[in-house]
């Protein structure tokens, strides 16, 4: 999470910086290859850097609210009669929840003629996915 803007970085927006990054690092090892300390100084450098990603990584995920085995437990009783099931991304949220809930396939949405639609969402869909699959079901006439 950004701490100035509130926004998460995601690899996305990073990339614009990594043909600067990638220059600044090959510019720093070729200096640093000069230097005497800097061959004995990297190696624990490095094994520092990826330690603190780690532990950054681990308490990045044990703060998580997120509860896919609860949010995909609910979606079969929102299924009623004819519905059926969209997933708000399906590269993403469609093997996440077909994990917990495997029958989901078996009632998701081929045909969008149904008089009720369940659109399956969770906190790793990125907001314009998530506003981009809304508007198109309010196009379609459907209510929240």
């Amino acid at each position: 999470m950004n701490g100035f803007t509130g926004q998460s970085l995601s690899s996305a927006r990073l990339l614009g910086a990594l043909p600067a990054a990638i220059i600044l690092l090959f510019a720093s090892l070729e200096w640093g290859s000069r230097q005497r300390y800097f061959k004995q100084a990297a190696p624990v450098v490095t094994c520092l850097l990826a330690i603190v990603r780690a532990i950054a990584a681990v308490g990045q995920f044990m703060q998580s609210t997120e509860d896919l085995r609860a949010e995909a437990a609910v979606i079969p009783s929102a299924l009623e009669g004819d519905s059926c099931v969209v997933f708000a991304s399906e590269q993403l949220s469609k093997p996440l929840f077909l994990v917990f809930e495997p029958q989901l396939a078996q009632r998701e949405c081929v045909y969008f003629s149904h008089r009720r639609v369940v659109l399956a969402s969770h906190l790793y869909v990125r907001e314009e996915q998530q506003q981009n699959a809304e508007s198109y079901f309010y196009a379609l006439s459907f209510a929240q």
